[in-house]
């Protein structure tokens, strides 16, 4: 399978699990990071988009994401008068 490569190996999928109203929603995202390799995140709600975006925070828990890995916060320049 080889290294996974940042940005490339990313993907989601977004499926109805039922019709009509009531329908529910799954989403599946697959995100890879260099140091642990490609992880799955996969979650259900009544609303697609809220479905995929819990899917992405479970991959990247599942990543081991933390705050550290966060970039520097810019500085911020002072407003001009």
């Amino acid at each position: 399978m080889g290294e996974p490569r940042r940005g490339t190996d990313d993907s989601l999928e977004e499926r109805s699990l039922n019709k009509g109203a009531s329908a529910s929603a799954m989403a599946i995202v697959e995100a890879a990071r260099a140091r642990s390799g490609g992880r799955f995140g996969v979650d259900m709600h009544a609303d697609i988009v809220t479905a995929s975006v819990l899917a992405v925070l479970n991959a990247v828990l599942r990543l081991g994401v933390t705050a550290e890995d966060r970039p520097e916060k810019p500085s911020i320049a002072a407003p001009r008068a």
